[in-house]
């Protein structure tokens, strides 16, 4: 009797580790799918100002505010089917329109920041080769990433963390965020203590744009002077822009 019983503890056992491995190659392939899912909608967005590849037209309003109660406000208007130092129009700046002086001077800026080499259109923002799944609900999943972002150098990317939400119900990437891990310094007279981003993405049928970009960063300048500037900026009015 006890052999009979060892006998069918051992078949249960058996059974139970052949679900449980069962379960968990399922879930390893769900999981590798839909990372092959969010991978090709990464490939789907259009980033606009972080990462450029010219085939979007779009306004841009931006507010800045460096703690002094000040907010700075501007809208401006990209039309990469004008020659490189034409393509940013100033519309609005303080809820106002600009003054003549004042498009005079920034179609000047405006000229010299594009007579410089662009590293844009080279920034991955999402490392797909680092794309992990983390967590997630019935609602929302969120995967880990290494951020490549075109403001700091690439050896610099460890000091970063991506975390991107994907919506469950319907499969489209709502957000992502990057923060700073370690304080560092990505020049030498700047030290960054802080640094919170996140965008916000527009799900379209063949395209991904992103909508709102939100960021933070707090720190020192010269090693004495503190700094905690935040900042909004929001796309609308998209335009594709053939390219040939």
């Amino acid at each position: 009797m006890k052999h009979i019983n060892r006998i069918v503890i051992n078949i249960a056992l058996a059974v139970l580790l052949s679900s449980i491995f069962n379960i968990t190659m399922a879930k390893g392939l769900t999981n590798n799918q839909h990372l092959t899912d969010v991978a090709k909608q990464i490939e789907r967005i259009a980033w606009h100002s972080l990462a450029d590849d010219f085939s979007w037209g779009y306004e841009l309003e931006t507010t800045l505010d460096k703690g002094d109660n000040k907010k700075q406000q501007r809208i401006q208007k990209f039309n990469p089917s004008l020659p490189s130092d034409a393509q940013w129009r100033l519309i609005e700046h303080q809820h106002q329109a600009p003054s003549q002086q004042m498009l005079f001077e920034y179609a000047q800026t405006m000229a010299a920041i594009a007579n410089e080499q662009s590293i844009t259109d080279e920034a991955k923002i999402i490392d797909i080769n680092t794309l992990e799944y983390l967590k997630g609900t019935e609602s929302q999943s969120v995967y880990t990433f290494l951020p490549m972002l075109p403001m700091f150098d690439t050896e610099d990317a460890n000091n970063f963390q991506g975390h991107l939400f994907v919506n469950n119900k319907t499969g489209d990437l709502d957000y992502l965020t990057i923060s700073l891990t370690n304080s560092f310094s990505p020049e030498l007279s700047i030290k960054l203590h802080r640094y919170d981003l996140k965008i916000l993405f527009l799900n379209e049928k063949s395209v991904i744009h992103v909508k709102k970009i939100e960021s933070r960063k707090v720190g020192k300048l010269l090693f004495v002077s503190q700094f905690d500037e935040k900042s909004t900026r929001l796309f609308s009015n998209f335009q594709h822009i053939p390219r040939f």
